[in-house]
């Protein structure tokens, strides 16, 4: 039996408002960038990844992000020149296939806002 038919949404409220609460307790500055760090209690980073599935993931649970416009001129900022993304931590001076498509991912999410500011649709078309 898949787990949502054993489980109501009533009993997963409390995990998502908790869930919820930690994420945007999570979201901090880092240097110019606004967004997540891989580990939640790691303020002094920004990481691609995290940052694009966190605003995806709080876009599903139907959660407002603080600043996601800004989350995703951070991730802007971080596209390299063939249109592609790193991976921070590790691979910094390549594009990888699992921070673009998050990245790529994470703009489908809010193609509302990216469709209405000329710089993320120039992103999105360079990517």
């Amino acid at each position: 039996m898949p787990f949502s038919a054993r489980v109501g949404s009533k009993q997963l409220q409390p995990a998502r408002v908790a869930l919820i609460g930690r994420w945007r307790r999570a979201q901090h500055e880092a240097g110019q960038q606004l967004g997540w760090s891989r580990k939640l209690e790691d303020n002094a980073k920004f990481g691609i990844v995290a940052s694009a599935n966190a605003i995806e993931s709080m876009r599903l649970l139907r959660a407002d992000v603080r600043a996601v416009t800004e989350v995703l001129h951070s991730l802007r900022r971080d596209q390299m020149g063939d249109g592609s993304w790193p991976f921070k931590a590790t691979v910094t001076t390549v594009g990888v296939v699992d921070s673009t498509a998050s990245v790529v991912i994470a703009m489908a999410s809010y193609r509302d806002l990216v469709e209405n500011d000329d710089d993320l649709t120039r992103m999105l078309g360079h990517a």
